[in-house]
């Protein structure tokens, strides 16, 4: 008589399948700008080089953003803007990297109780679509009733249009 072993050989397959896919995951290389509330310290925002000049970004290197619909100090960019457009968020005092006037560097409380960072009093962003460090990929961009810029060293927007679409001469997406 034969001893069926299906049963055994299913389980010991879904178990090596398991093993296998547990060791899968996120290996904590970058994938885009965090998410909103991802603040586990001190924020950091520092100065590098862009095709705008010198532009802040955040400790990993994405660009940082303004959004000119916000007001001083006052953010209104919740929920689904946030979700494209995730804030610089904190957990303390930010700190000021190379190039940054620490002067300018300040706090705000947002809509869904976390510590936000701002330059010169303006909220900071990141663009979820900028998939690497150095991407400006949301600049001039109108979306969610205001449109978005780099900031300069100075706290000041760059209101550089974005390059032109090479295959349409256009400006870039609006």
């Amino acid at each position: 008589m034969r001893r069926r072993t299906y049963g055994r050989t299913v389980t010991a397959g879904a178990a090596a399948a398991a093993l296998l896919l547990g060791g899968c995951g996120d290996d904590g290389g970058d994938q885009g700008p965090p998410s909103p509330g991802d603040a586990t310290g001190p924020a950091t925002v520092a100065v590098e080089s862009s095709p705008y000049g010198d532009i802040l970004v955040g400790e990993d290197g994405y660009a940082l953003y303004l959004f000119e619909a916000d007001s001083p100090g006052a953010s209104a960019c919740t929920d689904a803007c946030a979700e494209v457009w995730p804030p610089l968020t904190t957990d303390g005092a930010p700190n000021a990297g190379d190039g940054v006037d620490a002067d300018l560097l300040g706090t705000m409380e947002r809509a869904d109780g976390t510590t936000g960072v701002t330059y010169d009093d303006h909220p900071l962003y990141f663009y979820e679509p900028d998939t690497e460090p150095g991407d400006v990929g949301g600049q001039a961009i109108d979306d969610f009733g205001g449109l978005w810029y780099v900031v300069g060293p100075d706290g000041e927007p760059i209101e550089d249009e974005r390059p032109a679409d090479e295959a349409t001469d256009e400006p870039g997406p609006y």
